[in-house]
Order: structure tokens, then sequence, then C-alpha cells
């Protein structure tokens, strides 16, 4: 991975059509815990802390060297089938060939421990004609 990096290094912008995607969990909370106004003699009625287990939703993220591309927040309790992620490179594909046309050959950097990284992914990249880099981590 690290030889094949190096031999794009003389190349003159070889990162501008590299573009990446990540998803992450994130704590969907918004609690405001403030003590309430009451005069000096009045008891305020006690505030619950939060949960033991808050709410967590799935942001997905498309970005290249430019800046993000795609980034949207995914419906809660929908698990990330390959279904979804075919139809988000679908996606992608149209909006990279729409905002980037001047790229030429697209290089998606894939993360190789995702568990969807199956063969009907790896025919849509193949279909989409890009090259595809995975992560040397």
């Amino acid at each position: 991975m690290a030889t094949e990096l190096l031999s794009y290094r003389r190349v003159r912008n070889w990162m501008k059509p590299v573009f990446t995607a990540d998803e992450k969990w994130c704590l969907y909370v918004n609690n405001m815990r403030s003590p309430p106004w009451v005069d000096k003699d009045e008891q305020h009625d006690p505030q619950p802390k939060a949960g033991l287990h808050p709410l967590e939703v799935v942001i997905s993220v498309w970005c290249d060297c430019q800046g993000i591309i795609h980034c949207e927040v995914l419906p809660r309790y929908n698990a990330l089938t390959v279904d979804l992620y075919c139809q988000r490179l679908y996606g992608m594909a149209a909006k990279i060939a729409g905002r980037r046309p001047n790229y030429g050959t697209i290089r998606f950097l894939h993360d190789p421990a995702r568990p969807l990284i199956i063969r009907v992914i790896r025919q849509k990249l193949l279909d989409f004609e890009w090259e595809v880099l995975t992560s040397a981590l």
C-alpha cells in the first residue's frame, strides 16, 4: 500500500480525486440542566438526571480534499445494509460527476475493516470504474 501511494507522489495533484466515506455513532442528547428561579423559602422540583442509555444516531460523511461532499444523519433504528450502502454509492457517483466533473479517475479510499466490503459492493465499485485504495491502518 505504501509503495502504491508513493508512486502517486510524482503526479501533480494526486490527492485531488481521492474521496472517502465514514460513518460515526454520535450521542443525540440535548439536555439543558439549569437551576430554576424560585423564592428563598421555596423548594424547587427536582430535575432527573440523564438516562443511562442515551439516544445515538449515525452520521454519514463523504468528503474529498476540497471539503465535505455529502453529510446526512441516518434514520434511527435502521442498520446500514448492503442495499443502503449501494444506494449511497450511486448517489455519490452522481454528486461527484455533477460537482467535480474534471476529476478524471476517481480514487475511493475504502476501509477494509468494514463488514460491508463484500462481493456486491466490490462489483459496484468496479462498475463505476473507480480506483479503490484501501486504508493501511
